[in-house]
């Protein structure tokens, strides 16, 4: 019997869980067509041990090289589109920030003291910018 592939992302964000014989916790994962590719570590023997190119890079990274050459090299390219923080999505952020921190904020600015905030994103400083540096000294 012949089955039919669906080709679509997967969509749920259970990941599966083995445990090793030494009671470590390894995560399966699946490519961008929901195929299982084993653990990280089954993962890179398989990129490793895989077809290479004239240079001996392993041809697994050959999509992100063509992604990558496609892609206008500035802030907006870089981030799919997403160069900007919403004026929306900042006012949001402003609200959040307020009902959670907003006395706290407040009290230390009364007294002098330094508010700061460190900004664990990967991106260019857009939440930074958008409205972080509004409320904190550092």
């Amino acid at each position: 019997a012949h089955r039919r592939r669906h080709h679509r992302r997967r969509r749920d964000t259970n990941v599966p869980l083995e445990m090793s014989a030494r009671g470590v916790a390894r995560f399966r994962g699946v490519d961008d067509l929901g195929r299982d590719v084993g653990t990280h570590e089954e993962f890179w023997l398989k990129v490793k041990r895989g077809a290479k190119n004239a240079d001996g890079k392993p041809l697994w990274y050959a999509k992100g090289i063509e992604y990558w050459d496609a892609i206008d090299a500035d802030v907006d390219g870089v981030l799919g589109g997403f160069g900007h923080v919403s004026a929306a999505d900042a006012r949001d952020s402003i609200r959040v920030l307020r009902d959670v921190y907003g006395a706290t904020l407040g009290a230390r600015r009364a007294s002098g003291e330094k508010a700061t905030v460190l900004d664990c994103g990967a991106g260019v400083g857009r939440v930074t910018s958008s409205f972080l540096i509004e409320y904190f000294d550092e």
